[in-house]
């Protein structure tokens, strides 16, 4: 469900220590009403960024001098933060599904290796063809130090992929400032971190002294680092291999803010986020998660952060545009502006979809039924291309709730099914059915005669 909606915990069963709990519900039931059943049948997209989790490198962190770089999980967290904050969706592929094959790279553009300390043979003959057939790989410290069994190696694993060796093994030395810049297709990186003019303070970064260039090169002229002690190190180069490209990024990002230049980094590399989000006057808005799921020719999408207020969002192409949680249509267009609400899932339904939506449309092949049978319906939803989850309320011939009937039908192009096994002692008169799409708030009433 986190993946789903970002509502941690809004399952739990008792809500009363929430002082908005009311709220709370409200906000989530478009999810439980079948929005969420949707989702999770929908493939969530990507942006082209895959981000490795090795297993080996979780243990090794912990020895040989690498809990000076840094804490593997929370390495991971930030890089997860930085990926989110730029508006970009990723994908998490392991060592095992790397080594097994089980995980194409050739549909992604960039290849990430957060504190990638061990990897194997298999991984890194996979990561190799990655990059020599025209992909990206970003790593920060110490990739490719060991193999899979924790082996120390020398020369690293992905040393020439890189285009560096290391002279020695060494635990982290903290540095106080460092500046890197350059410009590589067209688009210009640069960031500079720490006290270059006595006066501010900063918590020391740390780098891997060991690294020196072979076939790699600095990007532009300033890729170097400047300590008290004279200490000249490169922190980021960049490396021509194959088709592709390999930069290693010498630096812990959890140090030093590195969001701007990664983003840099990832639109060299062919990488820029599918919906653009802005403050009213334009301004950056920080800290908005951006989820899409695909939907036929359609799209769905969810914004989540801690931000309140109105922004505005841009699109690639125009679509047919539902904010499902304020349950208002805000037309054909390709930049619109909807309101957030902080730790609130904003929810967007993006229509491909004809002119004129239909509504759903709900059939009872016999009209009417007797007491104790079980009636079957169809529910129908013409022309449209992508699955609509319609949900189905029941009323009994007096008007109360059936809530035992109630479902949600997922429809596409092909109808879906639902049965009604009326009981012998079930009310007889008119019984009334209501379905909404829940993805363009259109609904019908439909009747069944029940003697």
């Amino acid at each position: 469900w986190d993946n789903l909606s970002g509502y941690h915990g809004f399952l739990a069963p008792d809500l009363s220590p929430f002082p908005a709990s009311g709220e709370l519900v409200k906000d989530t039931q478009l999810v439980r009403d079948g929005l969420g059943t949707l989702l999770m049948q929908l493939r969530m997209e990507d942006d082209g960024i895959a981000v490795l989790y090795s297993m080996p490198s979780t243990y090794i962190s912990h020895f040989d001098g690498n809990p000076t770089f840094g804490d593997y999980k929370r390495d991971h967290d930030v890089w997860r933060t930085m990926l989110h904050g730029a508006g970009l969706q990723f994908r998490y592929v392991t060592d095992r599904m790397l080594r097994r094959g089980e995980f194409d790279l050739s549909h992604y553009k960039v290849l990430l290796l957060p504190l990638a300390y061990a990897v194997g043979p298999g991984e890194a003959g996979r990561i190799r063809e990655f990059v020599r057939n025209g992909g990206t790989v970003i790593a920060d410290l110490r990739p490719g130090l060991y193999d899979d069994h924790l082996k120390r190696l020398d020369p690293g694993a992905l040393d020439d992929v890189f285009g560096i060796r290391r002279s020695g093994h060494r635990d982290a030395v903290g540095i106080d400032r460092m500046s890197a810049g350059g410009e590589l297709g067209g688009v210009k990186a640069r960031i500079e971190w720490g006290n270059w003019h006595g006066r501010d303070v900063y918590p020391r970064a740390k780098v891997d002294t060991s690294v020196e260039v072979t076939t790699g090169k600095p990007l532009g002229q300033a890729f170097r680092i400047h300590y008290w002690t004279g200490l000249n190190t490169p922190v980021a180069v960049v490396n021509d291999f194959g088709k592709g490209r390999a930069i290693l990024l010498n630096w812990s990002v959890f140090e030093v803010p590195s969001g701007d230049f990664i983003e840099s980094l990832l639109r060299m590399s062919g990488v820029t986020p599918a919906i653009r989000i802005a403050r009213e006057d334009g301004g950056p808005v920080s800290g908005i998660k951006i989820t899409r799921w695909t939907n036929g020719q359609s799209a769905l999408a969810a914004l989540l952060g801690d931000y309140n207020g109105p922004v505005k969002v841009a699109l690639p192409a125009p679509r047919r545009i539902h904010d499902l949680r304020q349950h208002k249509y805000l037309g054909k267009t390709a930049t619109f502006t909807t309101a957030l609400r902080a730790d609130r899932a904003t929810f967007l339904a993006l229509e491909a979809a004809p002119a004129e939506e239909a509504a759903p449309e709900v059939r009872f092949p016999m009209g009417a039924a007797r007491r104790g049978e079980v009636v079957r319906a169809t529910v129908n939803l013409a022309g449209t291309p992508a699955v609509h989850p319609v949900r189905l309320r029941v009323f009994t011939p007096n008007g109360r709730p059936a809530g035992w009937f109630d479902r949600t039908a997922l429809v596409g192009r092909q109808p879906a099914e639902w049965i009604l096994p009326l009981a012998y002692n079930d009310p007889v008169g008119d019984w009334t059915v209501r379905a909404v799409d829940l993805l363009t708030d259109r609904s019908v009433t439909a009747r069944l005669r029940v003697r």
